[in-house]
């Protein structure tokens, strides 16, 4: 999320925590802990954010369960291949 406002009302409202900056920024990750991570969602209105936020998760923090929207189906077929293959 950009809006800090809106990381602490959101952070207020859900047992998540919410971080502000570039969801795919790999400098932004590591900054806030995502190594530590038990779980990651990525939820912006971007599939291709979303889809790098994912894979910087995934290297970052192997063993945390990961979330992704996608509002294209096709891209849920190639990252399932993608992830499930290795």
């Amino acid at each position: 999320e950009q809006n800090e406002d809106r990381c602490n009302q959101l952070s207020e409202r859900l047992d998540a925590k919410i971080v502000r900056g570039r969801a795919s920024s790999p400098l932004n990750w590591q900054r806030v802990g995502l190594a530590e991570a038990d779980m990651f969602v990525a939820c912006t209105n971007h599939d291709e954010t979303n889809i790098a936020a994912c894979l910087i998760a995934n290297d970052l923090a192997p063993d945390a369960n990961k979330v992704i929207r996608l509002e294209f189906y096709t891209l849920l077929i190639l990252l399932t291949d993608f992830f499930w293959s290795r």
